[in-house]
């Protein structure tokens, strides 16, 4: 009796044992091939029904939110409804026609299974391959033909807009915009060149941050509001730079979308023009002139029309937190844009 009793606490011993060190990759029946071969996983299967793939031991093992095992988010491309998942098996599931997205296991979302892959750089690129990037012509100088060729436009200057953010001389434009510049930046401003000091630049947001040592009275004050679609905006810069006059130019239009291309969730879209030149320019509110965007590129004239994008003053807000700018509050009634952009907006060119 003595014996038996040995016997069994010591076989009770064992299993627990090998209990605590068992994974969800040691139970067979839970394996993505079992499960795909039982045909509770299969292409075609809606999101939900494989998210509630059933086994007798196991449910819900199929659709973990990626992050749970450490490796990063499921990633949802919005532009295509496509979504992937990933179980805690190593599988990356890819769902098509998904207009409501994974949230959690009591939240999943719609779709239906269109492919499996054995790692997430195959399940992105299948995904990516459906969906290639726009083209984008960014909105620098323009090219000239040989007729127009003058001293000037043969030079490897570089030249754009900007536009004052403080009333202490601080600038902001695009990082294109003085990217190529051999000297220090100049701007003109009140019918003279004046020199400037690039204190800052992002070369991944495409901002850069200059310092005139002058005061200014007027500036754009970065608005406190989100963008809206269908949102009245005016854009001011220099497109073509000076080659068509000195004046400052206007175009008007509307917010289109809250994300440019790629799902770029820091750009806006708008449909006033932008052209070449227009780069750096500020892209202000119809009503108050408080900053929406500032100017940065825009679709190939070729393939589209009134497609063009501004970085939002989210971005910029943040780029001058980084930086150790303040941003005064507008003291100034901005009862006329036009002229507030006239006073603020500049040209801003290097050799």
């Amino acid at each position: 009796m003595i014996k038996k009793l040995i016997l069994t606490f010591t076989t009770i011993l064992f299993l627990s044992s090998c209990a605590t060190t068992m994974s969800l990759n040691d139970i067979v029946e839970n394996s993505p091939a079992d499960l795909e071969a039982k045909r509770l996983v299969y292409i075609g299967q809606s999101k939900q029904e494989f998210c509630w793939a059933r086994t007798s031991a196991w449910y819900a093992i199929m659709c973990y939110k990626y992050d749970v095992v450490g490796k990063g988010p499921n990633i949802y491309y919005e532009r295509g409804k496509y979504e992937i998942l990933a179980s805690k098996f190593n599988r990356f599931y890819v769902f098509k026609d998904v207009s409501v997205k994974y949230t959690n296991a009591n939240s999943t979302g719609n779709g239906n299974l269109e492919k499996i892959f054995y790692s997430m750089s195959e399940a992105k690129k299948f995904v990516d391959d459906k969906f290639p990037k726009p083209p984008v012509q960014v909105a620098s100088k323009p090219k000239t033909s040989s007729k127009t060729k003058t001293k000037t436009s043969t030079s490897k200057g570089s030249s754009g807009s900007a536009f004052f953010v403080t009333n202490r001389g601080h600038i902001i434009t695009n990082y294109h915009v003085i990217k190529s510049c051999s000297s220090n930046p100049k701007i003109k401003y009140n019918d003279k060149d004046i020199q400037t000091k690039v204190i800052a630049k992002d070369q991944l947001l495409d901002l850069a941050l200059l310092k005139a040592n002058l005061t200014n009275t007027k500036y754009v004050a970065l608005s406190n509001s989100q963008p809206k679609k269908l949102q009245r905006i005016i854009a001011s810069g220099y497109p073509f730079g000076k080659y068509i006059s000195d004046d400052l130019k206007f175009t008007s239009g509307i917010v289109s979308s809250l994300k440019g291309p790629n799902d770029d969730s820091t750009l806006v879209q708008v449909d006033a023009a932008l052209n070449p030149g227009n780069s750096g320019g500020p892209i202000v509110d119809e009503e108050t002139g408080k900053l929406v965007a500032v100017s940065v590129m825009g679709m190939k004239k070729n393939i589209s029309e009134g497609q063009n994008f501004g970085i939002k003053t989210s971005s910029v807000k943040n780029f001058l937190d980084a930086n150790q700018v303040k941003v005064p509050t507008s003291w100034f009634s901005t009862k006329d844009v036009a002229k507030l952009l006239e006073d603020s907006t500049l040209y801003t060119f290097c050799n």
